[in-house]
């Protein structure tokens, strides 16, 4: 994650919504989420599972506009992993457009075409708008479910895994604001439930 942003030329502006987003880039999605406020039932809120090590992240991949085909490409991205993760594990080789792809990711060309692997996807999470990013490092999608319509219409639900989660844990400034951020995201919930 770190040696991604280091790569970016100077002056590169990224932009995002204020309250969370995708933002896409070459080789990576990168996941902006803000926490701030109070749960809002009744509408789609991204949370932290298992003491941070999950986070269930919406997407509405019908959504038009720029911020919409971040989401739509994620989404698709992530699909595409998901079912070559399903056939390798299957069948111990996938066969994907005329090639085959080892279950170790390697890809095998036939013709012309070969299969790209997956983007990143690296998260940075904030407590509320008045802190600062915290870089949670890597995820990879464990889970996609369509949302309840009356909560979200024509979005999916994204259970992400946080592959630096160790990391995250260790003893050092970062880890501890990574830890606030999830006792006090579950705090939350604990007083209105």
């Amino acid at each position: 994650g770190h040696h991604f942003l280091n790569t970016l030329p100077l002056n590169t502006h990224l932009s995002y919504q204020r309250r969370g987003g995708v933002v896409q880039m070459t080789n990576a999605f990168v996941l902006f989420v803000n926490f701030g406020g109070k749960p809002a039932f009744g509408r789609y809120e991204n949370e932290f599972m298992e003491g941070g090590r999950y986070l269930n992240f919406g997407v509405t991949p019908e959504k038009r506009g720029p911020r919409g085909r971040s989401e739509l490409d994620l989404y698709e991205d992530i699909m595409r992993e998901l079912e070559a993760k399903a056939d390798v594990g299957s069948h111990g080789m996938e066969q994907h457009d005329g090639q085959a792809v080892g279950a170790n990711g390697d890809t095998t060309k036939d013709g012309d075409e070969e299969r790209q692997p997956a983007k990143e996807i690296l998260l940075f999470a904030r407590a509320s708008s008045n802190t600062k990013f915290v870089y949670c490092g890597r995820c990879a999608c464990v889970e996609v479910t369509q949302c309840d319509p009356s909560v979200r219409l024509g979005s999916v639900e994204l259970i992400l895994e946080l592959l630096e989660f160790g990391r995250l844990l260790a003893e050092d400034a970062v880890s501890d604001d990574f830890r606030d951020m999830v006792e006090a995201r579950q705090n939350v919930y604990r007083m209105i439930m």
